[in-house]
């Protein structure tokens, strides 16, 4: 019964992270900065600058969502690399991407509700970068240890 609901559960976060991001992707803004791989200071700060009042409240409303939308995908990350390496002691790996999205969410809606004029766009760029570059690298190594171990499931 336990691993019957544990498999529900884990579907069910898979579904949520889904649904959210893909209304945050239909519904928010057309451009934010979470979507780049990286910019500069002086990129980030031109950005948003560009930004009407209606398009800034969409952009903090975005980033509230994405809030819980990393806090999922953390999970889902974290959960995922619990399923494919059960006796590790490296799960906290899998927390680093969430974290570092954090990092840029919450610094983003500070910028967003203070002022674009923000010094710490100078190094944002770079967690945004590591963000994506681990979040990727981490999904592919639990996709290809989850594949393998399906395939030793099938062979008995």
């Amino acid at each position: 019964m336990t691993a019957q609901w544990s498999k529900w559960k884990f579907a069910l976060l898979i579904i949520a992270v889904a649904v959210l991001g893909l209304g945050m992707t239909y519904f928010g803004p057309h451009r934010t900065l979470d979507t780049h791989l990286y910019y500069s200071g002086d990129q980030a700060r031109a950005f948003l600058a560009e930004f009407s009042p209606l398009e800034t409240r969409v952009y903090i409303i975005n980033e509230c969502f994405d809030l819980v939308f990393l806090s999922l995908y953390t999970a889902l990350f974290y959960f995922g690399f619990k399923k494919a390496f059960p006796k590790s002691r490296y799960a906290f790996i899998a927390l680093i991407p969430g974290a570092l999205d954090l990092i840029e969410t919450v610094l983003i809606l500070y910028a967003l509700n203070f002022g674009a004029a923000q010094t710490y766009f100078d190094w944002l760029g770079t967690v945004t970068f590591l963000k994506w570059s681990l979040g990727a690298t981490l999904l592919l190594i639990l996709a290809a240890r989850l594949i393998r171990q399906a395939r030793i499931l099938a062979r008995g």
